[in-house]
């Protein structure tokens, strides 16, 4: 088995270089292969270097939104896609042993690390960053975040025969609630009630 380290950050804004080289630093201190990042709030996107590594942060109409990923330079010639699905999803997919020009792209706090335990490191690995709607804009209009719930679950089957591993992270403005007896996709220190998050 061969560990991959995801990580999820919400940035609250990632516009001055401080703010990236410090993230750069992060993913080397946390040993991170590939970071989805929320909030971004760059209405331009931006694509570009950071000490080896590669930063991208797509466009965005909405001031405070805007996905983006920031990979480890171990994994930057292995990208072979990264869209934007919505203003609230994003994915990215790598696949080992690509060669430069079947790359379908151009090169032109919350804190979560994960390490995800592959089957097979040789195959594809998509990506899948959500920023889901805040409590409050829930309560004020849930047919957000049960849009958001369904778009996510029609990405997620779309990719389910064009990618192997399928990791789903980012901020959820959420809980998965409480574990219950005989779950093991709930860890021992949750909380809240959770209920999209664990239905989904």
């Amino acid at each position: 088995m061969t560990c991959f380290s995801v990580a999820t950050f919400n940035v609250r804004g990632l516009n001055d270089n401080k703010k990236k080289e410090d993230l750069s630093i992060d993913i080397d201190r946390y040993k991170v292969d590939v970071a989805c990042l929320q909030e971004c709030k760059i209405k331009d996107g931006i694509d570009e270097e950071i000490n080896g590594k590669r930063l991208y942060v797509f466009p965005t109409v909405e001031s405070s939104y805007g996905l983006g990923f920031i990979i480890n330079e171990k994994w930057i010639d292995n990208v072979y896609r990264v869209w934007k699905v919505n203003e609230r999803i994003a994915a990215i997919q790598i696949t080992p042993a690509i060669k430069r020009e079947e790359r379908k792209y151009k090169v032109s706090q919350k804190n979560c690390k994960t390490k995800i335990q592959l089957p097979n490191i040789k195959k594809s690995i998509t990506i899948i960053n959500v920023y889901a709607p805040h409590s409050q804009l829930t309560q004020d209009h849930p047919e957000q975040t049960e849009a958001l719930y369904d778009k996510l679950d029609e990405t997620y089957k779309n990719l389910q025969k064009k990618s192997d591993n399928i990791i789903i992270a980012g901020d959820f403005n959420g809980s998965v609630g409480k574990r219950k007896e005989n779950e093991n996709h709930i860890g021992r220190y949750s909380k809240g009630q959770g209920i999209e998050m664990e239905s989904f």
